[in-house]
């Protein structure tokens, strides 16, 4: 199993790619959050207030500005743009469990 490379280790044990869980974790972070779920991190992601950002989604998260990489890549400008195009509403979801379900 050694011998053979990365993603034929991940077919054969049908797990995604490293990259697609990290995703998966930043927006089940994301969503627990703004639903109220984790406790302490009330003002880490920013919900755009402004009308024309929104364009029909309540949930859209405004990302701050960041000069450097280290503040480019941190958890809270990360999710943005992964969070923003998600397709559905987090508003019927109740848990976190839920949740999980679509990003599947």
């Amino acid at each position: 199993m050694q011998a053979t490379s990365y993603e034929d280790r991940l077919e054969h044990l049908g797990w995604p790619t490293l990259e697609v869980r990290r995703r998966h974790a930043d927006l089940c972070l994301a969503f627990s959050l703004l639903k109220g779920f984790t406790v302490g991190a009330d003002n880490l992601l920013v919900v755009a207030r402004d009308r024309y950002a929104l364009r029909g989604n309540e949930t859209r998260l405004k990302g701050a500005f960041a000069r450097l990489d280290v503040c480019k890549y941190f958890y809270s400008n990360r999710v943005v743009n992964e969070w923003n195009h998600l397709k559905v509403d987090i508003g019927k979801f109740k848990s976190v469990k839920a949740f999980k379900a679509i990003l599947q």
